[in-house]
């Protein structure tokens, strides 16, 4: 990638970009729009432009062995509004270049396991690894490293190890031009989200997600290469005649001079450092607008995001992340000698891009190799010229009961293939046909606020989506808590239902009441003796109204049915500080919760009473009483460990908690 000779500049389609076509289609949309405000009372949502994949689809990978990795994955995710249950942390070596055992091991099989486990297996398209994760492998290939992002499109078939043919790339036979989907090959688009800092990480990400209308395509060739090479100097010249006649704003260039000093640019492509005239300012000299995208015949572009020795002097060949300092977007390049033939292809690339394919869909439809040297840097869902479906729902902030109709309009500009609806964060329905709706019952949740999402989707090829949420507040007579957590959140009075919990205490142990605690230990709730008898491990359902009874969340005179058993949570280990922040009462805490919980604490005996002992640090410290319904031999400056159930003090001055202790076994002596 080296010849370099002389021919002519030609200036292509200088002016406006298409304005007219793009105009076009959003203009329609946007008096359609005017007709929909009319009779809809929600306010529209829309997220940016999404071509064939959205925030449900991306699954982000974040290693916990990197401080930048956390940094940037946190900010992504907030970005984009990914969810919690599609972010997949892993602990795997930080360096750049690493070895297959440590990619096999430690990244491609946890990802998978994750998504298998996570029941993602449907629902993830790309994947998004962040800076900190290695950038390359050795696969024991003579011709040099793979692309870790390249390695992980086929993290779902790990006897895959070896490169092939993309089927969705420029040389399959017959590749399909449609918005991607891993059911079309099983296999995922995969991107990384790296650069110089986690600083200017972050800055990229945020353009992505409000890219420009309007940019300059640049396609730097150069004359009088042979062979593979001048095949791929054509495609460069070719890209440039397509992006003309679709009216974009084109300048190609084949003569000697490496171009600089373009500004607003949407799409680059040259021979970077293998162009003779090249050099490192004006490489650089070269602005992208938001939402700009490059690549370049460089077969080491991507060997680094770090930052080299003796930058920006380093010498070699030129590193694409270098244009992320002049406000690239998303980048293609290369981690070791790909080959000509398998570089990408700037004809395509641009192609998809401006027909409103996302980042991830346009490199990949012009990356003729997987498994192979080519690493994708961006944001997969950065879409400049996609036009999504306008949509908006109906009764933003309405109050729903009992059986209720969620409903959505959903214009655009050609038929809309679905909407998609979410109730907090669950699907709850498809619709192909307007007036587009699903019926819910909303005695399935809890009473208060829930989100409620719809997406609509473009028929294909492109599948672009728009997304529309607002809040509804459920009322019913019994609020079905998914977890104890949100029954603690009411007023006296409200019914609640709960179902799958574990009793933590047995009928009898704790005078007047048992305690129920979630299997993971997150929240637990007292329950007012019913007269049934409750075996601790007993898993129940439970059905009553919370009240507070001295001091503390109790669900009083309910129902309750014994549905099977479990092994009881073990006690959380804490000192008597904790406990006392936790148990101050149920408003106004600072610290962690720890009422209704089986805890484990030690302290020094400093009085004895008719209700038990009280506890200290030893150093003046909290004052903690325990209770037990039996004697406990116990004495004074005695250190003890205390196993028990966390109460509320009843406002007794100085004393932070309460341990109900069920049996006084559960009191060991140890000084």
């Amino acid at each position: 990638m080296t010849e370099i000779v002389i021919a002519s500049r030609v200036a292509i389609g200088f002016g406006r970009f298409g304005w007219g076509r793009m105009l076009t289609r959003n203009y329609a949309k946007i008096a359609c729009a005017a007709v929909v405000w009319s009779v809809l009372s929600w306010a529209l949502c829309p997220d940016a432009a999404l071509a064939g994949g959205g925030r449900r689809n991306v699954l982000l990978v974040i290693n916990t062995l990197s401080q930048d990795s956390q940094n940037i994955g946190s900010h992504y995710q907030r970005a984009r509004g990914i969810p919690p249950t599609n972010v997949c942390r892993i602990t795997c070596s930080t360096a750049e270049l690493v070895s297959k055992q440590e990619v096999e091991q430690n990244i491609r099989e946890p990802i998978r396991q994750f998504i298998i486990s996570h029941g993602l297996q449907n629902t993830i398209d790309y994947i998004v690894l962040t800076k900190g994760i290695p950038l390359a492998a050795d696969y024991g290939d003579a011709s040099g490293y793979y692309a870790v992002t390249s390695i992980l499109t086929c993290v779902s078939q790990p006897s895959r190890q070896t490169y092939f043919v993309n089927p969705y790339g420029p040389t399959a036979l017959s590749p399909p031009e449609t918005a991607w989907s891993h059911q079309l090959f099983d296999l995922y688009l995969v991107t990384r989200l790296d650069g110089y800092s986690a600083q200017l990480v972050k800055a990229m990400i945020d353009r992505g997600l409000s890219p420009a209308l309007d940019g300059k395509f640049v396609l730097d060739g150069k004359t009088g290469t042979k062979y593979t090479y001048a095949t791929m100097n054509n495609r460069l010249g070719q890209a440039a005649s397509l992006l003309a006649q679709q009216g974009f704003d084109t300048f190609y260039d084949n003569t000697n001079l490496f171009v600089g000093g373009m500004c607003g640019l949407m799409g680059y492509y040259s021979w970077g450092s293998n162009d003779s005239s090249y050099t490192w300012p004006v490489y650089t000299s070269n602005i992208f607008v938001p939402g700009g995208i490059a690549d370049s015949y460089v077969s080491t572009s991507a060997r680094t995001f770090n930052v080299p020795a003796n930058w920006p002097n380093y010498g070699g060949q030129s590193l694409m992340a270098d244009l992320l300092l002049t406000g690239l977007c998303g980048a293609g390049g290369y981690v070791s000698e790909p080959g000509g033939t398998t570089t990408t292809y700037a004809t395509t690339l641009f192609d998809r891009y401006t027909k409103g394919y996302n980042l991830a869909e346009s490199f990949y439809a012009a990356c003729p190799e997987l498994i192979w040297k080519t690493t994708i840097v961006g944001d997969p869902l950065t879409s400049p010229f996609s036009s999504p479906p306008i949509v908006a729902l109906t009764n933003p902030g309405a109050t729903i009961t009992c059986t209720a109709t969620i409903e959505a309009e959903a214009i655009d500009e050609g038929p809309i293939a679905k909407v998609d609806f979410f109730f907090d964060d669950r699907l709850i329905g498809s619709d192909s046909t307007a007036p587009y709706a699903v019926s819910l019952d909303t005695r399935q949740y809890n009473v208060g606020v829930h989100t409620v999402e719809a997406i609509a989707y473009e028929n294909p090829p492109v599948a672009t989506q728009g997304t529309a949420t607002t809040n509804v507040y459920v009322s019913n007579l019994v609020s079905n808590c998914s977890n104890i957590s949100q029954a603690l959140q009411y007023t006296d009075g409200q019914q609640v239902r709960l179902t799958g919990k574990v009793a933590i205490s047995a009928t009898g142990s704790i005078p007047g009441a048992f305690y129920i605690e979630e299997p993971n230990r997150s929240a637990g709730i007292r329950v007012s003796d019913t007269g049934i008898s409750v075996a601790e491990g007993n898993v129940i359902e439970v059905l009553g109204p919370v009240v507070v009874v001295n001091g503390e969340k109790t669900i009083v005179s309910p129902t309750v049915t014994i549905t099977g058993t479990s092994t009881p949570p073990a006690p959380v280990t804490m000192s008597l500080a904790t406990l006392c922040e936790g148990a101050k009462d149920t408003t106004g805490r600072k610290g962690i919760r720890t009422v209704a919980l089986p805890v484990k604490v030690v302290g020094r005996v400093v009085a004895i009473d008719g209700e038990g002992a009280l506890l200290d640090n030893g150093a003046g410290g909290p004052i903690v009483r325990m209770k037990c319904a039996q004697k406990m031999q116990v004495a004074l400056d005695q250190w003890v460990l205390v196993a028990g159930i966390c109460s509320v003090a009843n406002g007794s001055t100085g004393i932070g908690g309460v341990i109900l202790v069920e049996r006084p076994s559960d009191v060991t002596v140890i000084q």
